[in-house]
């Protein structure tokens, strides 16, 4: 959302498709976001299987950084071919503007501008070290957050309550998985699995990697508010999407195999 909020004026203002950065935006959330521990598909995978956050991710920080690179060497490609498309004319004034400072607002750099870097770099660290647990650790760093930026009673009840509702479908999809994973192990499923050598961090991995082609689908709720603010349809952005979060996907698969994140034996 902050990508994309950043990038859409200029977007707009040169006449690109929105489109464009919309995919390049879920294909980034669903590489970054569906593969650290403490985003959607990790989480509900470590949670159900009882991982270890760490034994997890270390072997996915190799297909991560990969796929990211991927994924940049994409955006570049559709950067160059938006670029052809583009007015001249329109071009060299919008960089006039950029020269001269008007394209940019003038932003005041406050000390809470610092104190909420500092804030996420040590919890970054924080969290590679494994100090505490993820979910203490985000806790401790939200309630910080909320006390730097937001003072009164009343705003960060009603900041909470707003964000509320993006936490319920998280835990609907933990709860659904822990009740998947229960038929799996009533079935003979987990002890099939594990009979042929399958690690449950492995079968975690792999449900990560999936991520990239759920971001860019309609079961994607974080889509859905992209979607609002880019002003698009979810058919038109389907035609766009899935034809760079495919290869993105198949990517992100060689890469785990190759650096022994998941095993095809």
């Amino acid at each position: 959302m902050i990508i994309c909020s950043a990038f859409l004026p200029i977007y707009r203002r040169l006449g690109m498709n929105p489109l464009v950065l919309a995919a390049i935006a879920t294909m980034a959330l669903g590489c970054i976001s569906g593969t650290t521990p403490w985003g959607g598909a990790a989480t509900r995978g470590i949670s159900v299987l009882h991982l270890d956050a760490g034994e997890y991710f270390v072997h996915m920080i190799g297909p991560m950084a990969l796929t990211s690179l991927a994924i940049v060497a994409v955006s570049y490609w559709l950067d160059l071919r938006e670029r052809a498309k583009l007015d001249p004319e329109k071009l060299q004034a919008y960089q006039l503007e950029v020269a001269s400072g008007e394209a940019i607002p003038k932003g005041e750099v406050t000390w809470r501008i610092w104190a909420n870097a500092a804030l996420t770099l040590a919890l970054m660290v924080l969290l590679i070290l494994e100090v505490a647990d993820f979910v203490v650790l985000f806790m401790v760093a939200f309630v910080i957050a909320l006390l730097l930026n937001i003072r009164t009673i009343e705003e960060q009840q009603e900041l909470i309550k707003r964000q509320a509702a993006n936490a319920v479908p998280v835990m609907m999809l933990v709860l659904a998985a822990g009740i998947f994973t229960g038929i799996m192990t009533d079935a003979g499923m987990i002890k099939a699995m594990a009979n042929a050598g399958v690690h449950a961090d492995e079968i975690a991995r792999a449900g990560a990697i999936g991520q990239i082609l759920h971001s860019v689908g309609p079961a994607s709720a974080p889509l859905w508010v992209l979607l609002g603010r880019v002003k698009a349809d979810l058919g038109d952005f389907q035609k766009t999407a899935p034809r760079w979060g495919i290869p993105a996907s198949f990517a992100c698969i060689a890469f785990a195999l190759l650096t022994g994140a998941i095993t095809v034996t």
